[in-house]
């Protein structure tokens, strides 16, 4: 479920909001050199010229600073770390500002492929930052016959210029999503994501704050945490090579309500040994909509009894998101499992 976006705004001077614009690469600004499309490492220019265009449509005077990652990348190479860094990028810009002026909102241009996992990461490391943070990208590059890239930048000012006021959003083809419940649903069409699941409340970012208050904010490191997708045939060493893989944390993609084969030899004994060592295992869904609800099969239940905990409705982009984000903040295990079973920034309705 998209959000539209109206109106606009001026900041507290009555002047027309200052942007900061973060480039990190992505088909948005591709070009093809000959081997295919790969990212442009300079787009300041280009990014000008499009606010100069919506400046004169809008009749606006949009004040605004431009910063991109030190490397510019495809967004299939985008990692955990990728997106704690830009989070950091963001709000080191934003406290100072350029001359020392704050912004009064932000633009992040990325590659679609990678889009909500590092959005929704962000939205996390973010939660207490007081300015919008609109991630946009495109599916046909700038200057590309039909592209959609120059519409989802004019969108995304349009946001930022509007009636949001915080939060980490998604800004595509004219529908706004919040960061922690969107997903890609294309690789073609330019409706390229999708919130299908309800819109939960947005949460309260202070309850963020309490929770990795308890022990401070972390190193900024990305911690090991991965995804074990349930299939037909998956077997204990699958479980037990993930879990080493990922020591820090492991998203399980569960069938339905939270379902797995729980009477494989081991399956579960491995789940069980790896909480008991430290290690979160939190289950979701395999399904575009609905919940896990442990208690709901057997199976279930066992996993439950087993330590692993109920996701809810988090997409997998969210629940990834969460994860990396409270165990990387030297939260307590304690405070990592509570944690995981409620709503903090909108991303889960039910558990």
């Amino acid at each position: 479920m998209a959000v539209p976006g109206h109106g606009h705004t001026t900041n507290d001077d009555g002047a027309d909001p200052r942007l900061l614009i973060v480039y990190t690469g992505g088909t948005f600004g591709m070009h093809d050199l000959g081997a295919g499309l790969e990212a442009n490492a300079e787009l300041q220019e280009e990014i000008s010229a499009l606010i100069g265009d919506y400046d004169a449509r809008r009749g606006t005077a949009l004040d605004w600073g431009y910063v991109k990652l030190e490397k510019i990348i495809d967004s299939a190479e985008s990692t955990q770390q990728t997106a704690v860094d830009l989070a950091a990028e963001i709000r080191s810009n934003v406290a100072a500002g350029a001359g020392g002026a704050n912004y009064d909102g932000v633009l992040v241009i990325h590659g679609t492929d990678t889009l909500a996992y590092t959005a929704a990461r962000v939205a996390f490391e973010l939660a207490d930052l007081a300015v919008p943070v609109v991630f946009t990208g495109a599916q046909l590059p700038l200057g590309y016959a039909g592209s959609d890239a120059p519409s989802n930048f004019e969108y995304a000012l349009d946001v930022l210029t509007g009636v949001v006021t915080g939060q980490t959003w998604v800004a595509f083809n004219h529908e706004l999503h919040p960061a922690v419940r969107v997903s890609k649903y294309s690789s073609e069409s330019m409706a390229g994501f999708a919130s299908p699941r309800p819109l939960a409340e947005v949460g309260d970012p202070a309850r963020v704050g309490a929770v990795v208050g308890r022990a401070g904010r972390g190193s900024g490191d990305a911690r090991s945490i991965g995804v074990l997708p349930v299939f037909p045939g998956i077997t204990t060493e699958n479980v037990r090579t993930a879990l080493a893989c990922y020591p820090d944390g492991l998203v399980m993609e569960c069938y339905g309500a939270g379902t797995a084969p729980v009477n494989t030899p081991g399956f579960v004994d491995a789940l069980a040994a790896a909480v008991a060592a430290g290690t979160p295992v939190l289950a979701i869904t395999q399904c575009q909509t609905g919940s896990v609800s442990l208690s709901r099969y057997a199976v279930g239940s066992a996993l439950a009894d087993a330590g692993v905990l109920g996701g809810g409705d988090m997409t997998l982009e969210a629940a990834l998101a969460k994860l990396g984000y409270l165990v990387s903040s030297d939260v307590d295990a304690a405070g990592i499992r509570e944690a995981l079973e409620v709503n903090l920034i909108g991303e889960i309705t039910t558990a």
